[in-house]
């Protein structure tokens, strides 16, 4: 269901792609702002992830068990987003080229440091600039859906905050120029669609309760 309404929403706002990103090009950020929004685009990556984690470890040793949910749920929506990124390749919005999608056999010309250009396989890790072709979906969306959909069901009191953390995020890959808003669709629509089944049905705990008996054979 939470695909099928991504792909009906990523359908819908495609077409305006263009016309936000050139409104939102407008906006100009500096001092701490800026700062401060860019730091806040980390909640649901690396460091948030380890911060949150140990906050839970502890201040709440009856949840700590949880924490399986949570990574297998970002490992889960990790592998789909970077998947679809590989598969999908478009261009990010610094290309102003949002109807471009490259799938598995197109390439794209990408200018490097030095000046040259060369046309480029957003599966090709070989080339230091593949990741300019991976805008869909966004990924830093996908994992602060998640992010805020683990907290919000372990401490329901602050899912308006969590929520309100995962918009911001949302918002600034639009801001900085990093995701088409067709792309934040997506990356938010997978995280419900892949991430919100782990953490709802406890699959990592139940991953875990398995694993044990193996384990202590």
């Amino acid at each position: 269901m939470a695909l099928a309404a991504g792909a009906v929403a990523f359908a819908a706002l495609h077409p305006f792609d263009t016309s936000v990103n050139g409104w939102l090009s407008h906006v100009r950020l500096s001092g701490d702002i800026k700062r401060e929004w860019e730091a806040l685009q980390q909640f649901g990556q690396g460091v948030s992830i380890v911060l949150i984690s140990l906050t839970v470890i502890l201040l709440d040793p009856a949840r700590r068990a949880r924490l399986f949910d949570l990574a297998l749920a970002l490992a889960a929506v990790g592998l789909t987003v970077t998947l679809m990124k590989n598969l999908i390749g478009r261009p990010r919005p610094k290309f102003n080229d949002a109807d471009t999608f490259l799938y598995p056999w197109g390439t794209y010309p990408v200018q490097f440091k030095d000046g040259t250009t060369l046309n480029v396989h957003a599966w090709d890790w070989s080339s230091p600039s593949h990741a300019q072709l991976w805008s869909m979906p966004s990924s830093h969306t996908a994992f602060a859906v998640v992010m805020a959909l683990f907290l919000s069901t372990l401490y329901p009191r602050i899912r308006w905050l969590v929520a309100f953390l995962a918009l911001t995020v949302a918002a600034g890959r639009l801001v900085f120029d990093a995701h088409w808003l067709s792309d934040v669709v997506a990356g938010a629509a997978i995280a419900v669609a892949v991430g919100w089944p782990i953490l709802k049905q406890s699959r990592g705990v139940r991953l875990l309760q398995r694993l044990k008996p193996a384990t202590g054979r």
